[in-house]
């Protein structure tokens, strides 16, 4: 019987593998083509780069490159009663994050110690008027020992402390904590 003609043949093996290696060497000249700042070769341009897209806004609105941001070991809610910081930053304290963001929406959190929602608030009203504290003040009222919380899509009242993990309702992450330059 005939040699099976399922097996490529040495000519037709060598022909495309000169064309793979031609269309090789063509990205390989575009890529050549680029600027050097778009080709990032070694690891200290790679993790430049990483580290650059941790900034945060500074007080005039520009961004300021640092160090990567520490996030909260363990994210807590909570009302007036508790400092607000990075939580996790020192041994014995539980701080509430005063750095939330939402996954969900992608907005930072924000929040008014001292104060509850009406409960006419709805989804559209934080839509609407979210993150302009005045158009949200009509619908806070006072109580002494709560706090606030709202993004552009959820909003929570909470007087005492409240864990956020997986399992929680509230899509609510650690946005990240600038460190003191000492650490």
């Amino acid at each position: 019987m005939a040699e099976s003609t399922s097996r490529p043949t040495a000519g037709v093996r060598s022909t495309s593998d000169r064309r793979m290696r031609s269309s090789l060497d063509d990205l390989f000249d575009d890529i050549g083509d680029l600027p050097s700042s778009s080709v990032s070769g070694s690891k200290s341009k790679q993790s430049s780069a990483c580290t650059s897209m941790h900034t945060t806004q500074s007080s005039s609105g520009g961004a300021v490159a640092g160090k990567p941001l520490s996030k909260c070991m363990g994210l807590m809610l909570g009302g007036t009663h508790r400092q607000r910081g990075r939580n996790g930053s020192s041994v014995g304290t539980v701080l509430c994050c005063d750095s939330l963001r939402c996954t969900k929406c992608d907005f930072k959190v924000i929040w008014f110690q001292g104060k509850v929602w009406d409960s006419g608030v709805d989804y559209l009203f934080f839509r609407n008027n979210f993150p302009t504290e005045s158009k949200l003040a009509p619908m806070l009222l006072g109580m002494p020992d709560a706090c606030a919380y709202c993004c552009q899509c959820t909003w929570q009242s909470i007087s005492a402390d409240v864990v956020v993990d997986y399992g929680s309702e509230l899509r609510w992450v650690c946005a990240g904590h600038r460190t003191s330059p000492g650490l």
